[in-house]
């Protein structure tokens, strides 16, 4: 359906680029928690287009486990 995540790789095996909602659902937080994270608190993200961030599954789930 329309809420299907489009499975995207990233060279360099970064694994899936997860929206900020995936993130948050992933990880059990809010969208906002999230934004603050990326914002404040370096949570890895990449750029992929000029108004579009994606958050590279494996190196967040690592930047999680670094902090649990």
């Amino acid at each position: 359906g329309p809420g299907m995540a489009k499975i995207i790789e990233f060279p360099g095996g970064a694994g899936r680029l997860l929206r900020k909602r995936e993130v948050a659902e992933l990880v059990g937080v809010s969208e906002r928690t999230v934004e603050r994270w990326s914002r404040e608190r370096g949570l890895p993200r990449r750029r992929v287009g000029p108004n579009t961030v994606r958050f590279p599954e494996r190196e967040v789930l690592a930047w999680i486990r670094d902090r649990a």
